[in-house]
């Protein structure tokens, strides 16, 4: 009689593993939305591409019209953002004004500009920009006069 006590028992434990198994999947699921959830206000990198309108070297603002922007920035695509440079280490400008200096008085309108900055879903302008690389319009040399 052991022996088919045995074999019951051992059918009773092989019936229940499974609704265990299933009862902790379930914990991983709920614990896998809270998770989702998390990532989705996490901030990404987004990297824009576009013109620049304006600058404002007191505030340390550039106002850019994103032509392109990655999969992070699309939301901001056509529009005019306007991007803080305080947290820039090193602005990639050419020294326009010839004042030694590469700073924000080196970027005028018309720039071509690539910015990246940390956004979130819900990200409001001005966004603090991480890096910000300028491309000034290249000056189409006058011929010089001929002198005799």
């Amino acid at each position: 009689m052991t022996s088919k006590h045995l074999v019951a028992l051992a059918a009773i434990a092989a019936l229940a593993a499974p609704t265990a198994a299933t009862a902790a999947g379930k914990s991983d699921q709920a614990k896998g939305k809270q998770k989702s959830e998390q990532a989705k206000s996490k901030a990404k990198n987004a990297v824009f591409k576009g013109t620049v309108v304006s600058t404002d070297a007191e505030t340390g603002t550039v106002t850019v019209h994103v032509d392109k922007a990655s999969k992070w920035g699309r939301s901001f695509k056509g529009t005019d953002l306007a991007f803080t440079v305080a947290g820039v280490k090193k602005l990639n400008v050419a020294d326009t004004n010839a004042d030694g200096k590469r700073d924000l008085a080196d970027v005028k309108a018309g720039d071509r500009v690539l910015a990246q900055a940390r956004v979130t879903r819900d990200a409001q302008p001005p966004l603090a920009a991480r890096k910000l690389n300028v491309q000034a319009p290249e000056a189409t040399e006058a011929p010089e006069a001929e002198q005799e």
